[in-house]
């Protein structure tokens, strides 16, 4: 068993001063000669506080009074000193920023009245609930990279809790792979539940739980663990998960599936892909203990099963953020799975609802109906992902055979996206306009509705643009096509604007920085759009859009501080912007042209009345092409994060436009690569994985439509 790397000195030197916990034991101590630490509180894991001599006339050790600067932490029964002014303030802010309201339990509200130790991180095994690990199969080198990148490290204290409890507030009700109540079980008696089987958590899901939880707590209790920023603080959990599995320190492959699964919220500007890698990853691990084939185990353990159902739907929840946030493929099919069987029902959150130490109970109800409609809507936007990112066969020609089945997978779309809003819309509605606090609910209730109506909205942008995209494809055999085409721009005015509502309002309450991951990619297309918008806009509407757009950028910065992801959206908005400026400007100029003629012909010319577009809405009307065109590049550059050509593009979605040249993607400043490209680390699997996530990456707009063989230029009718 791995219980660190340090060793003590045969022959310790007797110092003139020694530590407290020296003097007690009546043992030699070497703090002079160690530095900041003795050896002997280093090997057993304790805080190593110097001790202050007596002097002639005062009382005795044993009779003075307690020190005031130690203080029983009750979480975990070790001692530690007091903090420096800096966590002071610290201890103040925490309590001021991170408040829970009446919704959540009181015993929480004492996590930040804590003192913080400045020396925030200990050796994982000071925490008895986290498993010991076996090492033995890794070199000399392989355990001291892991030493020091930190992945035997993890916070202590009211820190720690800091963590844990955003965790369960902010990202457990998104993805529930563990059982809350038996975690807070394990975590506050110090011991070992039936959540990690009777042989520890698992460090590399714990640390993958700091990782997801770092974006959310305050920035002075990241600061107190030695970090810059949240990005930074993400960066290195996130390393350190990786590193653990990497480096095949986990063995349990439900943990290894739990751990991929929190990993795949992470993506970088230079590798945008890690995201379905990670979720490809867990995917697999989770096919390997049959957790898609749960409900053909109706005679395991009840805890073990229930943990598989949850990995399964959580791992469905995951894939669909994924693909509807950077348009890509679903790796979770209906040939992989029976979307008809039971998913997870109210009494499978029945023991969480009440022994949840972020929520009461009344808001553990409504979060677990919250998620119930996540993953119902999950199912609904199987056709619609599948129709507007899938891959195809391609088409030799266009016929009206293959314009029937595309329309029919449209038709089919809109039907479970219609059934789902019936069944869920009303009740979600109601969960989000509610006054949380005088409910007795805490404001994630609020959060959480309008995060699923922002995917619910953001599948119908997708399912929207798809449409544009056939009606356009097939208009020469539609003899509707002009009212169709009304009708789907209509509808997509009408999801964007829902999109771009539902996030404003969130921000205006404080709460669009608890939002998930996928939020900055759902609100790129209304950022483009909004932008267009200025663009196109006349004098008297300019400050009104000008004020819209800097909100945008106020909304995007607050996600830019917390990952960089959000570089990935804004580096694609950027790269979409520079693209379609010629375009835009030639329309305006031959808009001007058009009027100046018609001013200069009088009143009684038969030039045809033109109309200069003065929204992104007139423009699609006017030149659906163009905005086909965006909204690929849009895509593409989502997808594979990488700014798109003009060539990339079929001949017929170009039409007459002019061959542009792509920017250049910027690198970040936060980029670290990745480990998992990484060959001098032990691969999990033999790569096959990576095949798969990069095939999703690789070429997602392989629809039929886009395929070459039908690159063919239709005349408009």
């Amino acid at each position: 068993m791995y219980r660190g790397n340090l060793t003590a000195t045969n022959h310790a030197q007797r110092t003139s001063q020694s530590c407290e916990h020296c003097h007690r034991r009546k043992v030699r101590c070497d703090l002079n000669s160690s530095g900041a630490s003795c050896t002997n509180c280093r090997l057993d894991g304790r805080q190593c506080e110097r001790r202050v001599p007596l002097k002639r006339g005062r009382k005795s050790f044993l009779n003075r009074a307690p020190r005031q600067n130690v203080v029983q932490l009750p979480d975990t029964g070790h001692r530690h000193s007091t903090q420096s002014p800096a966590v002071d303030t610290l201890q103040e802010d925490a309590s001021q920023t991170s408040p829970l309201d009446s919704g959540s339990r009181e015993q929480d509200s004492s996590s930040t009245d804590l003192p913080i130790d400045p020396l925030i991180f200990v050796p994982f095994y000071y925490h008895r609930y986290l498993q010991r690990l076996d090492i033995s199969h890794l070199s000399p080198v392989q355990v001291q990279l892991l030493e020091e990148q930190g992945c035997f490290k993890v916070p202590s204290g009211s820190v720690l809790r800091e963590f844990v409890r955003h965790y369960f507030l902010y990202v457990h009700p998104c993805l529930p792979i563990l059982n809350e109540a038996a975690f807070w079980s394990m975590y506050q008696e110090q011991g070992i539940s039936n959540q990690s089987h009777d042989r520890g958590f698992s460090l590399a899901l714990f640390q993958a739980m700091l990782f997801a939880a770092s974006r959310f707590v305050s920035l002075q209790v990241i600061e107190a663990c030695g970090f810059q920023n949240l990005k930074d603080a993400r960066t290195s959990f996130n390393r350190r998960s990786e590193l653990l599995l990497l480096n095949e320190v986990e063995k349990d492959t439900i943990a290894l599936a739990q751990t991929s699964l929190l990993l795949s919220l992470h993506s970088t500007i230079n590798e945008q892909s890690l995201n379905s890698v990670w979720l490809t990853k867990s995917v697999q691990y989770a096919k390997h203990v049959g957790a898609h084939r749960y409900y053909c185990f109706a005679q395991e353990e009840t805890t073990r099963l229930l943990e598989k159902k949850k990995l399964w739907w959580s791992c469905i929840i995951r894939d669909r953020m994924i693909a509807i946030g950077v348009r890509r493929n679903v790796q979770i099919t209906s040939a992989d799975f029976d979307f008809d069987q039971a998913k997870l029902v109210d009494k499978d959150f029945a023991e969480e609802q009440e022994q949840s130490q972020v929520y009461n109970a009344t808001t553990k109800k409504v979060l677990n109906r919250i998620i119930k409609a996540q993953y119902e809507l999950a199912v609904a936007q199987t056709p619609t992902v599948t129709a507007a990112y899938g891959q195809g066969v391609p088409l030799e020609e266009f016929s009206i055979a293959q314009l029937v089945v595309a329309m029919t997978e449209i038709e089919r779309a809109k039907t479970e996206l219609a059934i789902w809003a019936r069944r869920f819309k009303t009740e979600l509605f109601k969960f989000s306009d509610d006054n949380q606090e005088n409910n007795g609910t805490h404001s994630s209730v609020t959060l959480f509705a309008d995060m699923a109506l922002i995917h619910y909205d953001s599948t119908l942008v997708a399912l929207s643009n798809h449409e544009i995209l056939v009606l356009e494809r097939y208009q020469v055999q539609l003899d509707d096509y002009s009212s169709r085409l009304f009708l789907a721009s209509t509808q997509l005015s009408s999801s964007i604007a829902n999109v771009a509502n539902r996030v404003k309002g969130l921000n205006d309450q404080g709460l669009a920085h608890h939002l998930p991951i996928s939020a900055p990619a759902c609100t790129a297309l209304p950022f483009v759009l909004k932008a267009i918008d200025l663009r196109l806009s006349t004098a008297s509407q300019r400050s009104a859009h000008q004020r819209q757009i800097e909100y945008y950028s106020k909304i995007m910065g607050t996600f830019r501080a917390q990952h960089d992801h959000t570089e990935c959206v804004t580096t694609a908005v950027d790269n979409i912007l520079r693209v379609v400026e010629p375009e835009l400007r030639q329309m305006l100029t031959t808009a001007e042209s058009i009027q100046n003629s018609i001013s200069a012909t009088g009143p009684c010319s038969t030039v045809t009345t033109f109309s200069r577009p003065s929204s992104w809405s007139d423009m699609l009307i006017n030149n659906p092409l163009l905005y086909l065109r965006l909204y690929l590049f849009l895509d593409r550059s989502l997808s594979l994060g990488m700014a798109p050509s003009m060539s990339s593009l079929p001949l017929w979605i170009l039409g007459m436009a002019a061959e542009l040249q792509p920017p250049v993607v910027l690198s970040s400043p936060h980029h670290v690569p990745s480990l998992i490209h990484q060959p001098r680390f032990i691969e999990l699997d033999d790569g096959d994985d990576r095949d798969v996530a990069a095939a999703q990456c690789k070429n997602p707009y392989t629809h039929p439509l886009l395929m070459k063989s039908s690159m063919v230029t239709i005349p408009r009718a």
